[in-house]
């Protein structure tokens, strides 16, 4: 166990489950209503991809652990205790008497399907790296499960508290395409009503184990345009909205009905380069073209006029909050010439033609952002054909199917993981989901970084990799993502830095 962990889980696990268990006797009521920019692609936990896919996770299941909002601690949940038996098995002691919506109980069994579920090569789980580190699901009793990893694995806690638990009886009953729409679990909230591209309604389960939401009803609209999403905020027709541009926030603070709200997240923006060769020979594939793009776009005047500040700058796709971060290792400074020069030597003198996909998504000014980039990539002959994908689902699978060469943007939130690894295990290693950059040097790299609990070995292996991630670019590197949320009044809401949109924690003022 990492040495951090090992002294202050017992304390925290007290601190913690005072919280976490306690219960709120009011009878749940009100509505409040959410809009962002688009819809999960399914309410499967195990099946949905995106980023707002997660809130949604949290409102209609729990975890085995959680994260505290205020100290970024991870504290426990379904699972009451979590204790290292040797370097690669782990006992968890889990919460009696907690049910499904159905009815159906939460137990060992529960654990165990949700594991094995995940690793099932017929689900195609997009989140597989969630579970691939564990090796068996042993049930000791029906409240106690051993986990048995393939190598010491450090990252446990971050993995277990984003990790909704699922109902065995009701998916083998139902089947997987009909769980995805009709989805249960045993969280704050139950789907009353979706309708795709339009809204999910919620209703909250006045059986939660940890006590009944304050909220009776929420309703999570989708609404595509950033001005139709400010214009209902500020009519009152929406309470919540995500996705807020840094020019919005003006007239948000001048409003004497709603305010704008924001944080540091732990989401990272980068535009990613076909640097292997996914969809064909392409000159991304020779490290001067990647370099000399990240020479060759003001990636700090970007920040400051696109972005109004709204950004934090990542020299290497690594957020600043994250362990194993090396503020050391400094971006690419802005040097057109040089950016030029490097062109020539791969022998594109005059430049070249590519094309640029785009997707606004959680991607903040993502238009504007394209659109400078473009107009810095024209200044090195570099000629972009735009596409832009308004969805997720369809841009989720245009990446994923590896046909998103030569650039795209992207966003990502590191899968709610504190450590390095949430970067670079999904999107720069031979087995990540939506990687267009690896090597045989960084992929070992990444699996010695998680396959030891040294803490200060691992922090040592990430400040390596950094370094040869930089000179090897596999990214235009942009920036750590400062989360803009436009809130009405009357409602009691606080940013999270792990980007987790907290239903059970709304409240409305009286």
């Amino acid at each position: 166990m990492e040495n951090s962990k090992k002294f202050c889980f017992a304390i925290i696990l007290t601190i913690c489950f005072l919280f976490v268990a306690s219960a709120l006797y009011a009878k749940p009521s009100g509505k409040v209503v959410l809009a962002t920019r688009s819809e999960p692609d399914s309410l499967d936990p195990e099946v949905s991809s995106g980023g707002v896919g997660v809130w949604h996770n949290h409102a209609l299941s729990d975890s085995l652990l959680i994260r505290d909002q205020e100290t970024l601690e991870i504290c426990p949940l379904l699972a009451t205790s979590i204790k290292n038996i040797d370097p690669k098995t782990w006992e968890l002691t889990l919460k009696k008497g907690v049910k499904f919506h159905n009815g159906e109980p939460f137990n060992a069994e529960s654990v165990k399907f949700t594991f094995e579920r995940i690793l099932d090569p017929k689900l195609r789980s997009p989140i597989i790296k969630q579970a691939d580190w564990a090796k068996e699901i042993q049930i000791v009793d029906p409240y106690k499960i051993r986990i048995i990893t393939h190598k010491p694995y450090p990252l446990i806690y971050e993995k277990l508290q984003n990790f909704p638990m699922v109902p065995p009886k009701y998916i083998r009953e139902k089947g997987d395409e009909y769980f995805g729409n009709h989805p249960i679990g045993t969280g704050p909230y139950k789907v009353v009503k979706w309708l795709r591209g339009q809204y999910i309604e919620y209703e909250a389960n006045e059986d939660y184990w940890r006590g009944a939401p304050s909220v009776k009803t929420i309703i999570f609209k989708s609404v595509p345009d950033a001005s139709t999403r400010v214009a209902e905020l500020l009519s009152g027709s929406s309470d919540i909205i995500f996705d807020l541009g840094p020019d919005q926030v003006p007239a948000i603070e001048k409003s004497k009905c709603c305010k704008a709200l924001t944080a540091p997240s732990l989401r990272v923006a980068y535009i990613a380069f076909d640097a292997i060769g996914r969809g064909g020979k392409n000159p991304f594939m020779d490290k001067r073209v990647r370099q000399a793009i990240n020479y060759g776009v003001d990636v700090d005047s970007i920040i400051k006029y696109t972005m109004k500040g709204y950004a934090i700058r990542a020299a290497t796709g690594i957020n600043p909050m994250v362990f194993g971060c090396d503020p050391s290792v400094k971006p690419y400074p802005y040097d057109p010439e040089k950016a030029k020069k490097l062109l020539a030597e791969a022998g594109y003198p005059n430049g070249f033609e590519c094309t640029f996909y785009g997707y606004g998504g959680r991607f903040v000014n993502a238009r504007q952002v394209m659109q400078a980039v473009m107009g810095y990539l024209k200044k090195l002959n570099i000629n972009t054909k735009p596409k832009w994908y308004e969805t997720w689902p369809t841009y989720g699978q245009l990446i994923r199917g590896w046909k998103a060469s030569q650039m795209h943007m992207g966003t990502w939130g590191g899968y709610r993981v504190f450590d390095a690894s949430g970067v670079y295990e999904y999107l720069m290693h031979k087995d990540g989901v939506q990687a267009y950059y690896y090597t045989p040097e960084t992929d070992k790299l990444i699996e010695e970084a998680k396959s030891t609990l040294d803490r200060e070995k691992r922090r040592k292996i990430y400040y390596k990799l950094q370094r040869i991630i930089k000179e090897d670019a596999p990214w235009l590197f942009l920036w750590g993502q400062v989360e803009l949320v436009g809130v009405n009044k009357r409602i009691e809401y606080k940013v999270s830095k792990d980007e987790i949109v907290r239903f059970y924690r709304f409240k409305i003022k009286k």
